[in-house]
């Protein structure tokens, strides 16, 4: 009885209070249909500045690069806060440093690093930024670049990749002793990669 006290007691209430009750009903439905249709046009979006990318990539690899490049800035501009958006970025940027545009390059792939979703599409940036570094001709910026990169990324799979670069970096600006320190590092902490097997050959 207990438990049927307590609907008539709730029943009791919400006829006393007919209006806030239904305002706040109405509210959550409202609340919860928005998200449902924002995250419906996300997905709808994503899937859309996706399938551009795509197109953009195989007009780009069939040398139709006016063409593809078009697609990409759409994808930029339109779908912006889309994973593909940041991922075009980082294709734009690329294309940027074979036109020796370096400073257009660095401020996509600066926005990559600090605006990405998911997160996952950040340390993809990195390696980009070395190469606009290393082309312009910054040594020192390139490296620290990567020292970055390390300091976030360590256990990511483009770490040893990032390090054998930086050795190089090291070992193009006479600093023999710091590329050393990181090739022994990389046959410690990556032992089984290719990587490793360089590193030991460079150490010899």
């Amino acid at each position: 009885m207990k438990n049927g006290n307590k609907a008539v007691e709730f029943i009791n209430i919400i006829k006393k209070n007919k209006t806030t009750f239904f305002t706040i009903v109405g509210f959550i439905i409202l609340v919860g249909a928005f998200t449902i249709f924002t995250y419906t046009r996300f997905q709808m979006l994503n899937a859309n500045s996706s399938t551009k990318l795509a197109a953009a990539a195989k007009y780009i690899s069939g040398g139709q690069t006016e063409q593809g490049m078009q697609l990409i800035d759409d994808v930029i501009s339109q779908y912006s806060r889309t994973p593909s958006s940041y991922r075009a970025r980082l294709m734009k940027a690329n294309y940027l440093i074979t036109q020796k545009k370096y400073e257009e390059a660095e401020l996509l792939v600066k926005t990559v690093i600090s605006q990405a979703r998911p997160e996952t599409v950040k340390p993809l940036a990195y390696p980009v930024l070395i190469a606009i570094y290393d082309e312009a001709g910054n040594i020192e910026k390139a490296i620290s670049a990567s020292n970055e990169f390390l300091a976030k990324y360590k256990k990511n799979f483009l770490a040893p990749s990032v390090m054998d670069n930086m050795a190089r970096l090291y070992e193009s600006s006479n600093n023999t002793d710091e590329a050393k320190k990181i090739y022994k590092e990389i046959t410690e902490d990556y032992p089984n990669t290719g990587y490793a097997v360089k590193a030991k050959n460079k150490l010899q």
